[in-house]
């Protein structure tokens, strides 16, 4: 049942018709094309990404509609269409001549009384019809997503820790370690911590499609041609000949034989199935599904027709093909070693930072004898503020939220220090301040989780839910 070549891809337990696909493909390039936007490699996987991340909303979003029982009913559509009439709709009566005044404006009351009283054309019983099966299920999201977006609750600690951390000023003094400055000869990273990390996070970051190598040969279409629309047409003709007589030639003769008869140059891509990336073709040259398709459903030494991609005319010779795996980790030996060497700096910091203050001599003793570390005193600002050289964290937030005066930190991390904190002083906490702050602190807090409800509720389904794409096998 999962079968590409049926289906464009698999939702649960739902398989996406090739059928369905293309009816929102094709209405993604209509809404494209409606606002004069270019329809070129580009633009039609854009359609495409947009076309089935839909179907995948769509999917999730009417499920959960049917669930709740919050399908639109007859009369949610007829009060909807009566008394607020979208433009779209508006605008079916306005071509017609209908409902307008003398400057072709739609008359609302007009309209509502033709309704009311039946006293419309039979021939917009179809129009109501179309929009009734649009309405039944945009107003069901609508209903959905005002219910996700009307569910957050907020407690009041929840107030007071947001009032406390953007109202309450500290001043502090703080013993710290810039891990940006520890010397790299400090640590030691071996080979085996770094095979280690490739192995285990391989999967995840270091996957490779499978690919196929193709040599090509390209007739440039110079930015200035392609902006000039009257001109274009005819020079793209004029290149396709000549891209179709090297082909020719190619067919007869070999893709080599005939760049060196015509004098053209030989570039080498490895180009991939996926839609990232543009499958491997340069960002410039754009991408094209055509020239995608042509490599992997034919075999090596096929050599394509010319092929328009974004800024150029190719024609292509596929050479091999190379299995899915991993990058080499001789490829991502440096990268994982700046990564790991990043990690053990902080946990070098803590570690070195401890067994300075175990020693139990004072902070500025301790700075004279280790240039390593580093003494700021005095520094002042808000909880939820930046301090100089170490920044912010949420654990430094939570740390001065739970201080008193007079009480050291543990040591805390930030993104670039490991540190202890000594707090002097903190604002006194106003009751009345707060109480006056409370209503509209509280309505933002409340706003601010309704307004991501519905998203993260979509999100996190979609990633918990078994999703098969299967477009970049047949598109």
């Amino acid at each position: 049942g999962t079968d590409p070549a049926r289906y464009a891809g698999w939702i649960e337990n739902r398989g996406i018709t090739h059928q369905e696909f293309q009816n929102y493909y094709n209405s993604q390039l209509s809404s494209f094309q409606q606002q004069n936007r270019a329809i070129d490699g580009r633009a039609s996987q854009t359609a495409s990404n947009n076309a089935w991340n839909l179907i995948v909303d769509t999917e999730f979003r009417n499920k959960k509609i049917n669930d709740l029982d919050l399908l639109a009913q007859e009369n949610e559509i007829y009060e909807f269409l009566l008394y607020t009439p979208p433009p779209a709709f508006q605008n079916v009566f306005i071509s017609s001549g209908m409902f307008v005044d003398d400057e072709n404006n739609f008359v609302l009351e007009d309209y509502q009384e033709a309704v009311k009283s039946g006293d419309l054309p039979e021939e917009l019983n179809s129009v109501f019809a179309r929009w009734e099966t649009y309405l039944k299920d945009w107003l069901g999201n609508r209903k959905l997503q005002n219910l996700y977006n009307k569910a957050s609750t907020v407690s009041d600690l929840e107030v007071k820790f947001e009032y406390l951390k953007n109202n309450i000023n500290c001043n502090i003094d703080y013993i710290f370690i810039n891990t940006n400055k520890i010397p790299d000869s400090d640590i030691i990273i071996t080979d085996y911590d770094i095979e280690s990390e490739y192995h285990n996070v391989k999967e995840e970051k270091y996957k490779t499609p499978a690919t196929k190598t193709i040599n090509y040969v390209a007739w440039e279409i110079p930015n200035e041609v392609r902006l000039d629309t009257l001109n274009t047409i005819s020079y793209v003709d004029s290149l396709n000949n000549e891209a179709l007589l090297f082909a020719d030639e190619a067919d007869v003769t070999s893709f080599n034989d005939a760049a060196s008869k015509f004098n053209h140059t030989i570039d080498t891509l490895e180009i991939n199935e996926d839609f990232n990336n543009n499958s491997g073709f340069p960002f410039l040259m754009g991408t094209s599904r055509t020239a995608v398709r042509f490599i992997f459903d034919n075999p090596e030494g096929s050599i394509s027709d010319p092929i328009e991609m974004n800024n150029q005319i190719i024609v292509i010779n596929i050479l091999n093909e190379t299995s899915e795996g991993y990058k080499d980790l001789s490829e991502v030996s440096q990268s994982i070693k700046s990564t790991l060497k990043q990690s053990k700096k902080k946990e070098h910091a803590i570690n070195l930072l401890n067994e300075k203050i175990d020693s139990g001599l004072n902070w500025e003793k301790l700075v004279s004898e280790d240039s390593t570390l580093q003494i700021l005193s005095g520094q002042s600002g808000l909880i939820n503020g930046s301090f100089k050289d170490i920044g912010t964290s949420n654990e430094l937030k939570g740390a001065l939220l739970a201080m008193k005066e007079g009480d050291t930190s543990n040591i805390i991390t930030t993104y670039n220090a490991a540190c202890k904190i000594k707090l002097n002083s903190k604002d006194e906490f106003n009751i009345e301040n707060y109480e006056e702050a409370y209503p509209d602190l509280k309505t933002q807090l409340v706003n601010r989780k309704n307004n991501s409800n519905y998203g993260i509720w979509l999100n996190d389904i979609k990633e918990n839910s078994t999703i098969n794409d299967y477009r970049s096998k047949t598109y």
